[in-house]
C-alpha cells in the first residue's frame, strides 16, 4: 500500500512539473508579446493606439484594421505607420483629414485637439450616425466596409465610402494597408 502511495505521489509531482512548465511557457510567450507591442508602441504610437483601439474597443477584424490605418497612413503618415497631423493643415484635420462641417463637427463634439481615441469614436459614429453625429455612409456601405475579408478590401471600401478622395485610384492605400497588416499580426 505504500508503494501505491509513493507511485502515485510521484505522478501527481510529474503531473504538477509538467503543468509549471506550460505556464511558465505561456508566461514567456506572454512577455514576449508584450516587449513585441512596447516595441510598436515607441515605434509608431498613434497608428499602434489606433490598432489596439479598433481591434479592442470596437471588435473589428485585422483585416478592417489594416484598411482603415492604410487609409490614414495616406491621408496623414506619408505613406508610413508614423501618423501624425499637421492641427492648422488647410488640407483637413486629424488621422482622417476632415474638412469643413465634417470636422467642424468634430471639434465641436471634442474641442480644439481631439484625442486619437476621441477621432476614432468620431469616425466610429460617422459610420453608424450615432451619438450625435452624422452619419457619412449608407448602412451597406458601412457593412461593406466592415465585413471585407482582406486588407485590400477594407482599404478599398474604405476609401471608397468613408474617405472619398479625389483619386479613386487606391493601390497605394491597398498597399499601405497590406504593410499594417504584416506590421502588426
Amino acid at each position: 500500500e505504500e508503494r501505491n502511495s509513493v507511485a502515485a505521489l510521484e505522478n501527481k509531482i510529474t503531473e504538477l512539473e509538467s503543468q509549471v512548465i506550460i505556464l511558465t511557457d505561456e508566461l514567456e510567450v506572454e512577455r514576449s508579446k508584450n516587449i513585441i507591442w512596447e516595441g510598436r508602441v515607441e515605434e509608431f504610437p498613434v497608428a499602434t493606439e489606433a490598432w489596439m483601439y479598433m481591434k479592442s474597443v470596437f471588435g473589428w477584424s485585422d483585416a478592417v484594421c489594416a484598411g482603415v490605418l492604410g487609409n490614414f497612413m495616406s491621408e496623414t503618415g506619408g505613406q508610413t505607420l508614423a501618423l501624425d497631423w499637421d492641427s492648422n493643415s488647410a488640407s483637413g484635420y486629424g488621422l482622417a483629414q476632415w474638412l469643413g462641417s465634417r470636422e467642424k463637427q468634430l471639434k465641436g463634439k471634442y474641442g480644439e485637439y481631439p484625442t486619437v481615441a476621441e477621432q476614432l469614436e468620431f469616425m466610429h459614429d460617422e459610420l453608424y450616425g450615432t451619438n450625435g453625429v452624422t452619419q457619412q455612409v449608407t448602412d451597406w456601405q458601412r457593412d461593406r466596409i466592415l465585413n471585407a475579408s482582406t486588407a485590400r478590401e477594407a482599404a478599398a471600401e474604405f476609401a471608397r465610402w468613408f474617405e472619398r478622395p479625389a483619386s479613386t485610384k487606391y493601390g497605394v492605400r491597398q498597399s499601405n494597408a497590406e504593410r499594417a497588416l504584416d506590421y502588426f499580426t
